[in-house]
This record gives structure tokens, C-alpha cells and sequence, in this order.
């Protein structure tokens, strides 16, 4: 105890003290056993298993999965309650009866969400009942490749697809149907006239006429997707859809017929793996933009991605150099190699015996019994891209010139 010459006052200091020591103890002892306690919890937390999860969450249910071509998925069920009484879920975000387009028509509750490209989770409740929980995955069909194995393909137009229907939908085609005068009476046409909303390029035949029996044939038949369950209004498909379009199309198919080199999908008769036969946003009635067409099929992503790229690919795309159908040339460009490259580079066709330096060529006819020319443009220049100047291969010119000539290292 420290003396200040004051009895009183180191009396009080000592009180204090002893104050100051017991509440410092206090505090610890509570804190020890909130410790305690906060470590026992933990511990319990982790050998205590999580509650399942709701029988709704997709996470944890086993959900069905679709797939379609089409970009909306169609649902229909017989209620009492109105659109407005259900909740609507896509890829776990609640859309408006009027985002999912909910109509209801007597009893029957039709609703058609517009879908994602790819995997989709659909979800509809009322109240804390779970309707409806799947999985529908969207990919065009020249996408097809796409589409996840476990998949399944839902065809409506079977005996007990259409039993739910029948009731208000005339669903058996007539005379009347091939040749319509009045297309809204047309049978397709009040379950599929939406199909075409927005899209700029319709197929006279199709979305204009509804003449869609001379290509959907109207009786149900047995196909290798359900062999036991015939399908109506299916297209048919064995020597591919290019029969049916040449029906139409008799010019093309002339010229197609005197090609040396076709294009793969022609050749298949898949006409539709790049055009749609409806409609589309695109001329010619092309399933995408014409590049990402081609890149579906061709690996070639990459090559639009490096440093330099072809002008011509930049600005028009693969078409400026092939043609998509077939030529006379191979990779069935437009014309031979070095006459298609001058249409773009007249200046090198004037000075094509001094290319890059004097009196060296650009071209080399072919040998005898060889139908590729011995030098093109090709040989220099890579015709899609490159990660250095003028399209090169190499950054070194001196190692191209090696390729051809002995230069002295």
C-alpha cells in the first residue's frame, strides 16, 4: 500500500482498488463462460445435421427436364382460381401473370412463359401449394447439339396429348386447312399465331398464308421418337427437309444439283439447320446472324478473337468469300482463290508479278495432275486472321520467305 502521508486517503485508494480487482475478476468469469458456452454451440451446430430442405426447392428436388425449339413453354391446368391467384417463378425470380401470359378460358388455366437460351426453371404455386416445378431447356433447333442428354422431348399432338384440349380446340385437320381462305379459322392458327410476333421476315407459305399442311403432315405416324405414340403434324424428315423446300425452291435446287463442292447441311438435306421455315429476324430467313451461324459448326471462334482479323469477315462475314450453299471452288468459295482476293485488292492484282518484291509472283499455275495451284495468296496470308500485321503467320517475314527459298541465317 503506498502512504501519501494521508491514512484516510491510502484507505480510499485501497478500497478502490480492491473494487477496481474484483469487477476485472466479475468481468472475466463472464466472459470465460460466454466463451464456454459459444464454443459448446458451435460445436453442436456442426454435428447437428441441416433440416432438409422444402420439397419445392429445386435444389433438392429431383425436377423433370424438357426440351424445346420454340422460345416460350406452354402449360395448361384445369382450376378454379384465377391467373392472378398464382405465383410465378422463372430461374428463381417471380414474373407477373401478365409476363407469364396466364389466361383463363372456362376452367382451363393456359399460361406461356418466354423462356431463356439454355437450362430454365419454371416454377408456379398457389399459396404454399406447389403446382408446377421443371426444368425446360431452350435451344433452336440448329443449336440442337446443345441440349443436355437427359433431356426429353414432349410432343403434344399425340392421342393423350390432345384429350385435355379436345374440349374446346378442334384439333382434326380438313380440306379447308390446306388451302385456308380465312386463316384465323385455320387449325394451326389459334395456338401457334403467336409464334410470329415481332419477327420482320415471315415465310409467305407459313406465317403469311398458313398454308402449313403441304410441309406438317396432318395424320399421326410412328417416328423413331415415339414409336409407340404416333404424332400428328409432324414434317417428314427421312431424305432430310430439302425435298419438301425444293418443291418451292426448284431454282436451288438446279443449282445445287451442278455443284462440285456443297455445303455439309445441303448435302444432309437440313436446310433448316440455318434457315427457319417460319419466320425470323434475319433476311433469308436465317436461324442467327450468318458468322455465328457458321461458328456453330465451325470451330472458329478463336480466330475472331486474334489481334488482326480479315476486314472482309469484320464487315460481311463469312459470305463475302463462300457460298453458304455449294460452289465450283473448293471450300466452296465464290471464285478461285487469288481472282476472289483481287476483288478486294485490285492494286495487287496490277502488280501481281511484283508482290512483295520485284519479279516475285503471286501465283503459280498448278502442275500437271494437280488441281491446287503451287502458290496463292494463301501461302503468305492467312484468310481469316492472325496475331501479327498484313495476316502473316510468323512476325518474321524472313522465316516466310524460308519456307520457299534458301535464306542464309
Amino acid at each position: 500500500m503506498i502512504n501519501d502521508g494521508n491514512s484516510n486517503g491510502a484507505v480510499k485508494y485501497t478500497r478502490n482498488m480492491h473494487w477496481v480487482y474484483c469487477t476485472i475478476k466479475s468481468i472475466g468469469l463472464i466472459t470465460l463462460k460466454c466463451l464456454f458456452l459459444a464454443i459448446i454451440t458451435i460445436l453442436f451446430c456442426i454435428t447437428t445435421p441441416s433440416p432438409p430442405l422444402a420439397a419445392s426447392d429445386p435444389l433438392e428436388k429431383s425436377i423433370p427436364l424438357y426440351s424445346v425449339t420454340a422460345q416460350h413453354y406452354s402449360w395448361f391446368f384445369e382450376t378454379e382460381s384465377r391467373p392472378e391467384q398464382f405465383q410465378y417463378f422463372l430461374n428463381g425470380k417471380q414474373i407477373t401473370s401478365t409476363d407469364a401470359k396466364a389466361q383463363k378460358y372456362k376452367k382451363m388455366l393456359h399460361v406461356r412463359i418466354s423462356l431463356n437460351p439454355g437450362r430454365n426453371t419454371i416454377i408456379i404455386k398457389t399459396g404454399s401449394k406447389l403446382v408446377l416445378n421443371i426444368g425446360v431447356f431452350f435451344a433452336p433447333s440448329y443449336e440442337s447439339g446443345l441440349v443436355p442428354d437427359e433431356a426429353q422431348t414432349v410432343y403434344f399432338h399425340t392421342v393423350n396429348g390432345e384429350k385435355t384440349c379436345r374440349p374446346c380446340h378442334r384439333l382434326d385437320a380438313k380440306r379447308s386447312d390446306v388451302q385456308p381462305k380465312d386463316i384465323t379459322k385455320q387449325i394451326c392458327y389459334p395456338c401457334h399465331s403467336h409464334k410470329f410476333e415481332g419477327l420482320e421476315i415471315l415465310h409467305r407459305p407459313a406465317a403469311r398464308q398458313w398454308r402449313c399442311l403441304i410441309c406438317h403432315q396432318y395424320k399421326a405416324v410412328e417416328t423413331d421418337l415415339s414409336p409407340d405414340n404416333p404424332i400428328k403434324f409432324m414434317v417428314n424428315q427421312e431424305e432430310g427437309v430439302a425435298p419438301i423446300c425444293f418443291k418451292c425452291h426448284k431454282k436451288m435446287q438446279k443449282k445445287i444439283d451442278t455443284l462440285e463442292y456443297v455445303h455439309g447441311p445441303i448435302g444432309m438435306g437440313a436446310c433448316n439447320l440455318c434457315h427457319n421455315p417460319h419466320a425470323s429476324h434475319f433476311k433469308h430467313l436465317l436461324q442467327d446472324k450468318i458468322s455465328k451461324l457458321c461458328i456453330n459448326c465451325h470451330e472458329f471462334q478463336e480466330n475472331l478473337e486474334e489481334p488482326v482479323v480479315h476486314q472482309a469477315i469484320r464487315t460481311k462475314g463469312c459470305t463475302a468469300c463462300h457460298d453458304p450453299h455449294g460452289s465450283m471452288h473448293n471450300f466452296q468459295l465464290l471464285a478461285g482463290l487469288n481472282d476472289l482476293c483481287y476483288k478486294c485488292h485490285p492494286k495487287i492484282f496490277k502488280q501481281r508479278n511484283d508482290h512483295p518484291l520485284h519479279n516475285h509472283p503471286v501465283f503459280i499455275p498448278a502442275t500437271s495432275g494437280n488441281k491446287d495451284s503451287k502458290l496463292t495468296c494463301v501461302n503468305c496470308h492467312n484468310p481469316h486472321s492472325s496475331k501479327f500485321a498484313h495476316l502473316l503467320p510468323v512476325a518474321d517475314t524472313m522465316m516466310l520467305c524460308a519456307k520457299c527459298h534458301n535464306v542464309p541465317r
